[in-house]
């Protein structure tokens, strides 16, 4: 549904929104009061998650080869599970690690959230400067 309303919207500029969107989402998440806005942090930050990868299979569709089109969709599915098999594992046993660090009192999840996501931010940002857009289609500057 979100993906919907937002066709009309520059890949690009989409894309870093719904960065920005699961950043400010997972901030609020790990600073909420309370349960409800625990829960609605997390709502939110599901709302863009399909059309976030959804979005991300298409870039990978359109700058790929015509006939490689299906592997890029596949290396982006590959990634994703490979992030979450890895990522996640990783993730908890330096939040144990780091919590010992600083009393348990939650800032090492903040740390690590916070180092991650602007991690992730600058990365799309400077990987979605070397592409253009013509005619709704995502094109790689660097190869013509």
């Amino acid at each position: 549904m979100v993906r919907i309303v937002t066709i009309k919207l520059q890949p690009r500029a989409l894309l870093i929104g719904f960065i920005i969107v699961f950043i400010v989402s997972n901030s609020i998440a790990a600073l909420a009061p309370n349960f409800k806005v625990l829960l609605l942090s997390r709502l939110l930050s599901a709302v863009m998650h399909a059309p976030f990868f959804g979005l991300c299979m298409s870039i990978a569709y359109n700058l790929s080869a015509a006939d490689k089109g299906p592997s890029a969709i596949a290396m982006v599915q590959g990634g994703l599970t490979i992030a979450i098999m890895l990522g996640v594992p990783f993730g908890s046993y330096l939040g144990a690690t780091l919590s010992t660090l600083f009393l348990n009192n939650g800032a090492s999840f903040k740390l690590i959230t916070s180092i991650a996501a602007g991690m992730v931010l600058f990365g799309m940002i400077l990987t979605m400067l070397t592409y253009k857009v013509e005619n709704n289609k995502i094109l790689n500057q660097q190869s013509g």
